[in-house]
């Protein structure tokens, strides 16, 4: 029994996908569209700064036969041309940091508990100052290329655990994303309330984000659908021909596969992991994981939440 059980916790560890490069990474879940060096636009910048302080700041000056001019011209233009390769970086990606977020949440509505897995990302074209924030129940794993730790290539890291999980410093530089892993399991509230009548199948939207597309099945595992319903809104569910087919080691499956490809297979074929009074919705949103940085744009994602419907209130 031990020896399963530690086999057990092995199996559950976070294991580091096999990536050659932080493009690779970014590929897999891009957070930026590109975060490479501008060296075209750079070059024709510095090129230009050539030209103008040689052969142009010369011709001029000897028209103006003030050729010891060069001593602060040539200090000018030097000057004028560090401002503007300071603002092409800056202005040309704007101040504001990106972060992404796609998860599966399994929520509990009986015994008021939710489960999530999922990977989140972060890019910011200035380091931020204030690092990243998570609660005591979120385990982060950062992603990182193969033979390349953070050790090597990044200053010293602190984290601060006094009113939470604060990645204080050296965990995100200036233009180069960071990508993390995360799990988590915590008591939550958030539940669909599912009401069904002569009239047909509604319910009130009480997961926290705005529902792009839901399917739930009923104690017969006929599968109903809806789509757009606000946070806090109320819709009607249209019936569907598909029949949910799921079983538990379909969710238990999730765990332990590829997270992003598994989240896809869950919105292609939900028929196949739904099972009789549980739901399938995908939110624009992440209200079961923290943004983890302050002042942050948001890239669209996949937040998906596999509920287990309380039948006190599914009925």
């Amino acid at each position: 029994q031990w020896k399963r059980l530690s086999k057990e916790w092995g199996n559950a560890a976070l294991a580091d996908n096999d990536f050659s490069s932080l493009a690779a990474i970014n590929q897999e879940f891009r957070v930026v569209e590109n975060f490479g060096v501008p060296i075209r636009g750079l070059f024709l910048l510095m090129l230009l700064f050539v030209i103008v302080i040689g052969p142009v700041n010369l011709l001029w000056l000897a028209k103006k036969k003030r050729k010891i001019w060069m001593l602060w011209t040539v200090p000018a233009i030097s000057l004028l041309t560090c401002l503007l390769v300071a603002g092409f970086s800056l202005f040309g990606e704007g101040w504001n940091a990106t972060a992404k977020t796609e998860a599966l949440t399994i929520l509990d509505e009986t015994a008021h508990r939710a489960t999530t897995i999922g990977w989140t990302g972060f890019y910011s074209p200035i380091t931020p100052s204030e690092g990243l924030h998570f609660s005591y129940e979120t385990e982060i794993a950062p992603q990182v290329p193969r033979y390349w730790d953070y050790r090597s290539r990044m200053p010293e890291r602190t984290v601060d655990w006094t009113n939470d999980q604060h990645l204080d410093s050296g965990w995100i530089a200036a233009r180069v994303p960071a990508f993390f892993k995360l799990r988590k399991n915590e008591a939550r509230r958030e539940r669909l309330n599912i009401r069904q009548s002569g009239e047909g199948v509604s319910l009130v939207n009480g997961l926290g984000a705005d529902i792009t597309q839901i399917w739930w099945a009923d104690a017969s595992g006929k599968i109903h659908s809806a789509e757009n319903i606000a946070a806090g809104a109320q819709a009607s569910l249209q019936a569907t021909e598909l029949k949910a087919s799921g079983a538990p080691t379909r969710l238990r499956e999730a765990y332990k596969g590829d997270w992003l490809k598994e989240f896809s297979a869950f919105t292609d074929k939900p028929q196949d992991v739904l099972m009789p009074n549980s739901y399938l919705a995908v939110l624009n949103g992440a209200p079961f994981v923290e943004e983890g940085l302050k002042d942050v744009k948001l890239r669209a994602a996949r937040n998906l939440v596999y509920g287990v419907a309380d039948q006190n209130h599914a009925r």
